[in-house]
């Protein structure tokens, strides 16, 4: 769509209908889901991240609209749920080495008191 129809667009639907519209084209075609669906997934996950529980923030250049990303397996497609983007970013970075997660996992439940020298 060009600018000038995006504009005829937002003045016929108004600026929130349009962006849930807009944003409910592309969760469907990235993931398969709507933007119910989204909004199912948020009220199961109590309204934050499935792993920190942290609520959704306005950041960065999105700072117009609080939303969490859709975790997928990249692999089977299939959604797992909705993450803040750090721990999007952390689950991209470890997903594929559960045995790293295990480790750190071990780390940070260890005893890390250092005897003095």
């Amino acid at each position: 769509m060009n600018k000038r129809g995006i504009e005829r667009a937002k003045a016929r639907l108004g600026d929130s209908a349009y962006n849930r519209r807009r944003r409910d084209r592309r969760l469907n075609e990235l993931y398969g889901i709507g933007i119910e669906d989204y909004d199912r997934i948020l009220a199961g996950q109590g309204g934050g991240c499935a792993i920190c529980d942290k609520p959704p923030v306005l950041v960065g250049r999105m700072a117009n609209r609080a939303t969490l990303v859709v975790d997928h397996d990249h692999e089977t497609g299939a959604i797992r749920g909705l993450l803040c983007n750090p721990c999007n970013l952390m689950m991209g970075r470890y997903d594929s080495d559960p045995d790293f997660v295990s480790r750190l996992l071990d780390y940070v439940q260890r005893d890390h008191r250092v005897a003095a020298a």
